[in-house]
């Protein structure tokens, strides 16, 4: 079986995490990452920085109510970290993670 093969994949609970004005981890650096979708549930704008610390209105700009999906299986293969910041107060995004079961 290959690292695409359902049998091998796990998709983990769904979070929400509170983003805030400064920079806020929204994932590690996870190899194992086939896909992760993040989805942006405040009414502000919410930036992102893939690998490096995320800044307003630099890196991707997710509005309220879109969503970016990255990871080894998708268009965009990123498995490095990803952080955010809100452009007011705390917003909140929710993820999903499909992730690679080793071993099995």
């Amino acid at each position: 079986m290959n690292k695409f093969d359902y049998v091998n994949n796990v998709a983990e609970s769904p979070a929400v995490i509170s983003v805030l004005v400064t920079d806020t981890v929204v994932s590690a650096a996870n190899p194992e990452r086939l896909s992760e979708t993040i989805c942006n549930i405040s009414s502000n704008n919410i930036h992102l920085g893939f690998g490096v610390a995320a800044e307003l209105n630099k890196g991707i700009q997710l509005p309220p109510g879109s969503a970016i999906t990255y990871g080894i299986a998708t268009n965009i293969p990123w498995i490095g970290a990803v952080n955010a910041i809100a452009a007011t107060g705390t917003s909140s995004l929710t993820k999903q993670v499909i992730k690679r079961v080793s071993g099995r």
